[in-house]
């Protein structure tokens, strides 16, 4: 990948005083969407989804593709990943196969604590370690939270859902490797929580369906 930490960190800086104050908004919006997986309705799935369909289209053409432009080639890459993302939301919201509601669950507590990371202690751990404001990551209108906030989101799923929608997510966690090296300190948790997080979402989406046919079988 052809940037370096300074640059990275140049970008957001320009990103961040170019939204603001708009990250707040991205904050309210994720827990819109935390709030409707608690509360069920007829409607609750489709405004998850939405939401999550307008982060991903924002971080693509709002933070990806300035930098792109600006010459960084690999932001088409990730455009490209953003948008399919966003497209297979759509047809799996189509398809009703995406289910957002909280259980009392390992499942469900180990995604509300992914949550948690991505929106408060990804940027606390960034101020401690000396990143400061416009540098500061602290939004899902950023390619990092925004992972973080969709992998714990996955694990409030109640049904098994398309696995190809847990990949962006997981791909993300496996690039925080680069990100990591680079200096960027705060994704070594990113790592583990989208790695562990699309493991844990494919092994309960697994025994969800071996449990479905054993009940169709008895």
């Amino acid at each position: 990948m052809d940037i370096t930490l300074q640059e990275l960190l140049d970008s957001f800086a320009q990103y961040n005083e170019a939204i603001w104050p708009f990250q707040f908004l991205a904050i309210a919006l994720s827990l819109i969407g935390l709030f409707y997986a608690f509360k069920k309705s007829k409607t609750s799935d489709w405004v998850i989804i939405g939401i999550m369909i307008l982060f991903y289209l924002w971080n693509a053409f709002g933070f990806w593709l300035p930098m792109a432009l600006d010459g960084y080639t690999t932001g088409y890459v990730f455009i490209s990943i953003f948008v399919f993302q966003s497209g297979y939301l759509l047809y799996s919201g189509i398809k009703k196969r995406l289910s957002f509601q909280f259980h009392n669950s390992s499942s469900g507590i180990i995604g509300l604590v992914i949550i948690a990371y991505g929106l408060i202690f990804y940027p606390v751990v960034g101020l401690l370690v000396g990143r400061q404001y416009p540098a500061l990551i602290f939004s899902p209108f950023c390619p990092c939270i925004l992972n973080i906030y969709v992998m714990g989101m996955f694990l409030l799923t109640d049904k098994p859902m398309p696995r190809c929608l847990v990949m962006t997510p997981f791909v993300w966690g496996i690039i925080g490797f680069f990100f990591v090296t680079m200096g960027l300190t705060e994704d070594i948790v990113l790592i583990l929580v989208n790695i562990l997080g699309a493991i844990l979402v494919w092994s309960r989406d697994l025994r969800m369906i071996k449990k479905q046919k054993e009940a169709m079988v008895t």
